[in-house]
């Protein structure tokens, strides 16, 4: 049903996977995704029934979507839900890989899906047709995202700086001050954040929110016997009323529905913890 492919080597800074799904799914089984805050951006490119996006605790936010779309970097998750005939492809990107692929700041684009016309021009209408005749075809599908990708490749001159600040807040787990990080670069607060907000799409101390939660997201998949005064005391949290606070709105749930969650991926990992385990081992960036 479900299958992921890496990108060519020249994109696997930019691009973290390509997935694919091909299944009919009844309306009892219908597949459902709570994909949390995590600073990244997807391309789904939606060839069978249309599914519902659903944002928690804003319901006037739902969309029921049936075109193919940029779901760019956002400050809230979302939940998916789809049923009828399944015939998706997506594009993860990692943080701040969108950014080298289209001709505009992408803080333009955060919080919005928006159509592959309005992110890449006449391009992305047309990898979309490409992709549509190949379907089932997946490795041929990946060659095709490959060429496309690797077509439009543009790397700006404030890109290496910036992903280094980033690392570094990744290498920190998220706990770093912007005022530190600015006096490090020697650079203004604002010209970080606005530097910043060009590349990854999103200002460095929400950045470091979402490492943060990626970094005790991964804890609690790996292990099940940590407690919350544990994570509250490991990760800088103020304190549980405060983690709980950062929990839900990152995530969409409070804390026991959010333990129950790592319960139900960790006995059966939907697609988006495969790829957030293996970011968070080290072995590939998040």
């Amino acid at each position: 049903m479900y299958e992921i492919r890496l990108p060519c080597p020249a994109l696997r800074r930019f691009i973290e996977c390509y997935w694919f799904v091909n299944a009919t799914v009844g309306l009892a089984n219908q597949l459902e995704e709570l994909i949390f805050t995590d600073a990244r951006a997807d391309i789904v490119f939606t060839f069978g029934s249309p599914y519902r996006r659903v944002v928690p605790q804003q319901p006037e936010r739902e969309q029921v979507i049936g075109s193919s779309n940029v779901d760019a970097q956002r400050r809230y998750p979302v939940r998916v839900l789809q049923h009828g005939q399944l015939n998706l492809i997506g594009v993860r990107f990692r943080p701040g890989g969108l950014a080298p692929f289209v001709r505009l700041p992408v803080h333009e684009l955060s919080g919005y899906t928006v159509g592959l016309t309005d992110a890449f021009g006449p391009p992305g209408a047309e990898l979309e047709g490409r992709l549509f005749e190949t379907t089932g075809q997946h490795r041929l599908q990946a060659r095709l995202l490959d060429e496309f990708f690797v077509s439009r490749l543009t790397i700006l001159p404030e890109y290496d700086r910036v992903m280094g600040w980033a690392e570094a807040i990744e290498k920190r787990d998220g706990l770093v001050s912007i005022r530190s990080l600015s006096q490090d670069v020697g650079l203004s607060i604002r010209s970080v954040d606005r530097l910043f907000r060009r590349i990854i799409g999103l200002p460095p101390k929400f950045f470091a929110r979402t490492v943060r939660l990626r970094r005790v997201h991964y804890q609690l998949m790996h292990n099940k016997t940590v407690g919350w005064e544990d994570i509250v005391a490991s990760y800088g949290y103020f304190d549980q009323s405060h983690f709980a606070k950062d929990i839900k709105a990152l995530t969409g749930v409070d804390l026991d529905a959010y333990r129950a969650y790592l319960r139900r991926a960790r006995a059966a990992p939907p697609p988006n913890h495969v790829q957030f385990l293996q970011d968070s081992s080290g072995t590939a960036g998040l």
